[in-house]
């Protein structure tokens, strides 16, 4: 009996290796999407249709470990109010009213860019990764991995995922509903040397997989080191932000 058990202990390691091996893959792959330290940036995003500019607005963000995101509206109609990720959850601050308003990671931002897409930057911490081989794609060697939600605050309920070999960088991510519907595409574009970092992502394009010819770029600038005081992450401390 002990041999038995031995041999089906021994059949099953690889398959642990493997999928740590693959949770390690996206771990660092979220190093180029985070500081390791609380830091600020700003973020543009670009509407587009048919590659017709439709839309585009600022935000500032101040961002503390994997889950700490305020996003502060710097532009158009919007300017002043607030999105604020604490946790699993997440609200909005309307300039000017009294109460923060829950909302959901996959609710729209602005065009294709949900949430979760501005606010959760992380794929290691809200999904288990399975390694599902290797792949090239743009002509570089990348491994392709499948991210399943560990819970429903994550922004998708499954993720196909490319991160660069050479470099562990993330490539791109194909989103998925929990319908199983084809949702949209992120392609990390664009890498550059910061300050503090050696490869920071400054550039994602999300391409709309149900309504063709819509996408949004995102883009970051002035990235750097932050001491952001807690409280800035109490949805009760948001009115006085104003």
């Amino acid at each position: 009996m002990s041999h038995i058990f031995l041999l089906f202990a021994v059949c099953l390691l690889p398959f642990a290796v493997l999928a740590q091996t693959a949770q390690e893959i996206v771990e660092k792959s979220d190093d180029a999407r985070n500081l390791g330290q609380p830091f600020k940036m700003r973020m543009r995003l670009t509407n587009l249709e048919n590659e017709q500019r439709k839309a585009r607005a600022e935000f500032e963000l101040l961002v503390s470990g994997h889950d700490k995101t305020l996003v502060k509206f710097a532009s158009g109609r919007d300017k002043g109010n607030y999105l604020l990720l604490a946790g699993d959850d997440m609200w909005i601050y309307i300039s000017n009213t009294r109460k923060p308003i829950r909302i959901t990671p996959i609710q729209r931002l602005m065009g294709e860019a949900s949430n979760g897409d501005v606010a959760r930057a992380n794929f290691s911490q809200d999904y288990d990764a399975t390694l599902l081989g290797e792949e090239a794609l743009n002509g570089s060697a990348c491994w392709k991995l499948e991210l399943k939600a560990k819970s429903p605050g994550a922004t998708y309920h499954r993720i196909e995922y490319w991160v660069e070999k050479a470099a562990h960088l993330p490539k791109r991510a194909d989103f998925y509903l929990i319908s199983g519907k084809f949702y949209k595409t992120a392609l990390f574009e664009k890498f550059e040397k910061i300050s503090v970092a050696e490869r920071f992502l400054t550039r994602t394009v999300l391409i709309d997989q149900l309504r063709p010819g819509r996408k949004t770029v995102m883009e970051y600038f002035a990235v750097q080191p932050e001491k952001i005081p807690d409280k800035y992450f109490n949805k009760n401390y948001l009115p006085n932000l104003q």
